[in-house]
């Protein structure tokens, strides 16, 4: 069973943020947030997942991921994007993230 208590941030007209609190029985609490930006040549998000300690795992753990698109010069175009987990086992036990 699992519990979350979203948070939304209007940080702007182009910018918002979303904190989410989640209760897990078997987990532990965790923190979700998610940053998103939108400019007339860029956009992109960052979303961080924090678990300071996994009761199953018996350690903290965390997942960053970000990604940034925009326009360059000579109408070309970046993407970037990134992703960090804490541990190799991170996929085997959250699959959906």
């Amino acid at each position: 069973m699992q519990t979350a208590i979203p948070y939304y941030w209007n940080i702007a007209p182009n910018r918002d943020a979303t904190f989410t609190m989640q209760e897990s029985v078997r987990r532990g609490p965790s923190l979700d947030s998610e940053f998103r930006y939108l400019e007339p040549s860029f956009f992109g998000s960052i979303d961080a997942k924090l678990m300071p300690r996994d009761e199953v795992a018996e350690r903290s753990r965390y997942s960053l991921r970000a990604d940034h698109e925009g326009s360059l010069p000579y109408d070309a175009y970046a993407q970037l994007k990134v992703m960090r987990v804490s541990d190799d086992d991170y996929w085997k036990d959250f699959p959906g993230e």
